[in-house]
């Protein structure tokens, strides 16, 4: 690639330092901050990128995504903090047995830097994120069924009943067979 992702030109360099992020207090995304110190000759300004990924996603995922970015503009030598926010909605996914955006919990690597192909560092933050739960219908599979709790617990009582084991909970479920069915299922 000639050009990457967000490349562009500048009569001045630039260092990052001090790379930090945090989940916003309500939940709603993630605050990054940044110092940019301007290590050229001329005055200039740097467009900051921060990109997201999530690397034990569930779900299949970009490497990597644009999350937010912002700019600066520094006179030689001066030196700045960049608040850059990602809102959850550039970090959500499109559900696709709900139909819903998922905010998926567990850790999300931020890196920043001038373009995509330019990172010039990262740091992790751990967000509690939503568990999706798949509405039941008449097409669920015994596997979704199982994975609600009130519908677990009547199955095992019902398989119980069958097997002469009494509630699912209870001695003996399953030992008509010699197996215990509920966990079969599960």
């Amino acid at each position: 690639v000639a050009f990457p992702f967000g490349h562009g030109l500048s009569y001045t360099t630039f260092a990052y330092d001090g790379i930090f992020a945090q989940p916003d207090d309500d939940g709603e995304g993630i605050t990054v901050i940044v110092g940019v110190t301007n290590t050229g000759s001329r005055r200039g300004r740097e467009v900051v990128q921060a990109y997201v990924a999530v690397p034990e996603s569930a779900v299949q995922r970009v490497p990597q995504a644009l999350g937010g970015f912002g700019s600066v503009t520094l006179d030689p030598g001066e030196r700045a903090e960049l608040e850059i926010h990602i809102d959850r909605r550039d970090l959500e996914y499109r559900d696709t047995r709900t139909g819903q955006a998922v905010l998926e919990p567990g850790r999300y690597v931020v890196a920043v830097g001038a373009s995509s192909r330019d990172l010039r560092g990262s740091t992790e933050v751990e967000l509690e994120g939503e568990e999706v739960r798949v509405p039941l219908t008449l097409t669920s599979t015994l596997a979704e069924a199982m994975a609600s709790p009130v519908v677990a617990q009547a199955i095992g009582d019902a398989m119980g009943a069958v097997t002469g084991g009494g509630e699912s909970g209870g001695a003996g479920a399953g030992d008509a067979l010699g197996v215990d069915l509920a966990a079969m299922m599960g």
